[in-house]
């Protein structure tokens, strides 16, 4: 019987290594502000998190080095112990920073982040992200339809414009956020 296991780990070894020659190495720019906040351990929320792994680690092998930090942290939020692809990358970017072969974390990791008015921006974006999508999601279930009228009145609450509401809730960085709430109760 162990035989046919080992055989089937092998095969399975093989195809990895036959997909990753014939991948192309090259790097991709970096897709920062595309991760959401997990909900912790909710189950209600584990097969979004599965979701939310599988999508980072083929951005990983894509050659995003981002995407093993955002992995991490991620796996650190919702269960024990990193997949071993994430801690894999991270032991290497960690130890490049250690031995002083980078000069921040940030070269280690291969990460750039955006500076001046452009991270304020995102910044910003990401501290009302959650509450904007919430309002909306909560208003909608109570019969609201998603349009003009509920971006206004969502972007009156926190003090914006319709048009900035909408962007927020049209960018791709919020449509896992989106799909989360979509799961969960909301009352």
């Amino acid at each position: 019987m162990w035989g046919t296991a080992e055989a089937t780990v092998n095969a399975i070894q093989f195809r990895e290594a036959r997909v990753n020659v014939t991948k192309r190495k090259r790097a991709k720019a970096s897709q920062q502000g595309r991760h959401i906040a997990v909900l912790g351990r909710d189950p209600a929320v584990m097969p979004f998190v599965w979701f939310q792994l599988e999508q980072l680690r083929r951005r990983h092998e894509k050659g995003d080095p981002e995407a093993a930090l955002e992995a991490l942290e991620i796996w650190l939020d919702c269960f024990i112990g990193p997949p071993a692809w994430a801690a894999d990358a991270f032991v290497r970017g960690w130890r490049k920073w250690r031995a002083f072969e980078a000069p921040t974390l940030g070269a280690a990791f291969g990460v750039i982040r955006r500076s001046g008015k452009q991270l304020e921006s995102l910044r910003e974006h990401e501290e009302i992200r959650a509450r904007v999508l919430f309002q909306i999601e909560r208003l909608h279930r109570r019969g609201r339809p998603i349009g003009g009228a509920l971006f206004a009145e969502v972007g009156e609450e926190i003090g914006r414009s319709a048009s900035y509401v909408s962007d927020l809730f049209y960018d791709p960085a919020s449509d896992a956020l989106k799909k989360v709430l979509q799961k969960i109760r909301i009352s």
